[in-house]
């Protein structure tokens, strides 16, 4: 979260949410360096899309690339770490108490995280690059108090529904649905900032979201090997 939204004020919400889902390269590579799992040519053409599709949306080779860029794909280095951890010890807790324990760390890692900009010298320039991560504690007005409710009412509501979701149908059925995110990012990118990506971007995103689908046809091919 943290690389998530140290990118919110530099890049588009379609940026963003393709870096944070090139999660199924990371699941890969964790997966056959960590879990020795084999590498087929499923995997292989999910790395391959995967990675041609974050390049074509990144474009590392043009002049006005930032380092920001590469922010939101550090968040789904992340989040492939965080789905290695939960496949490997916690197949077996319960889904309201792992939920649980995400809320706390966020509240906790929130606070150390204003104490920090508040009470520690920061640099300037760091403020300037990262308004949205460095500049403290802020003003709570009536209207940023009105955005926290609301998010947080859409937040725990998609949780909830996801958690029941995935209680209720096929996990098989169910990931590929989850990339309707990037979806969703480009619409509301349009809608509310009226940006989107080009054709090579939309490519791009299109590449990502062909990787996400093997990577979750290899996964269910591999439990109903064990069943």
């Amino acid at each position: 979260m943290f690389f998530f939204f140290c990118a919110a004020p530099k890049l588009t919400i379609a940026e963003m949410a393709t870096g944070l889902y090139t999660y199924p390269i990371f699941v890969v590579i964790f997966a056959f360096l960590l879990l020795k799992e084999r590498i087929n040519k499923l995997k292989l053409s999910a790395l391959f899309f995967g990675i041609v599709g974050a390049l074509f949306v990144l474009k590392p080779w043009s002049t006005d690339f930032s380092v920001f860029q590469i922010f939101p794909v550090l968040a789904g280095f992340f989040y492939a770490c965080n789905l290695l951890i939960l496949r490997k010890f916690c197949s077996n807790e319960s889904p309201l108490a792992m939920t649980a324990t995400v809320a706390l760390f966020f509240i906790f890692s929130g606070v150390f995280g204003i104490i920090c900009t508040d009470y520690f010298i920061i640099g300037q320039s760091i403020k300037e690059k990262m308004p949205y991560i460095a500049i403290g504690w802020p003003e709570l007005t009536t209207f940023a108090f009105f955005i926290i409710v609301i998010a947080s009412f859409f937040n725990l509501t998609g949780n909830l529904c996801l958690v029941r979701a995935y209680q209720s149908s096929e996990s098989s059925f169910l990931a590929p649905l989850d990339f309707l995110y990037l979806i969703f990012a480009i619409f509301w990118g349009k809608i509310i900032f009226d940006t989107l990506p080009d054709s090579l971007g939309f490519f791009g995103i299109f590449l990502i979201f062909i990787s996400g689908i093997l990577v979750t046809i290899q996964a269910n091919r591999l439990k109903n090997e064990v069943v």
